[in-house]
């Protein structure tokens, strides 16, 4: 899958503040911000999955690719070890 990477410019007293919330849910400053985007997306009614996005679905189906169902808190725990 191909991923780009962005820079975002906080203060210190703001990055301090966001990864001390980050590290209350054990996840990184970067993680937390995904999470933060990513959820952000799911609330708006333009969201549509990429042709990638769609191709993992698709194999997910098929059974031909690994996931973890993070829908029971089993699940969440063994997502959020291999972050």
């Amino acid at each position: 899958m191909k991923q780009s990477q962005i820079k975002i410019n906080l203060s210190t007293y703001l990055k301090q503040r966001i990864k001390k919330r980050a590290g209350s849910y054990g996840l990184t400053l970067a993680g937390f911000t995904r999470y933060l985007m990513v959820k952000d997306l799911e609330q708006s009614d333009n969201l549509e999955p990429s042709d990638e996005t769609r191709k993992i679905i698709k194999k997910i189906r098929l059974g031909k690719a690994k996931w973890i169902d993070v829908k029971s808190a089993k699940g969440l725990d063994k997502y959020l070890d291999k972050l």
